[in-house]
């Protein structure tokens, strides 16, 4: 949900090729749950959207984030 409290839903197609449609399928399958994921940019405030691990890295770094995953890590903050 975006600050001013609207948001855009997207939508996939039921067809079962489509990629899209597979992680649903899977993700209900994992979890026993409806089919519902969330696709949010990753960035801060006034900075533009991450596009490279340098930027997800500073980006995680700056923000009350608790994990970042990035490639096959997965990076968590030391608890306070």
């Amino acid at each position: 949900m975006h600050t001013d409290g609207t948001l855009r839903p997207q939508t996939v197609p039921r067809d079962d090729t489509h990629r899209y449609a597979e992680l649903f399928a899977s993700f209900a399958e994992q979890t026993g749950r409806p089919p519902a994921l969330l696709n949010t940019s990753f960035n801060h405030e006034a900075e533009p959207i991450v596009c490279t691990p340098r930027d997800a890295v500073a980006t995680f770094a700056a923000i009350p984030l608790g994990a970042l995953a990035i490639g096959p890590f997965l990076v968590r903050k030391a608890r306070r």
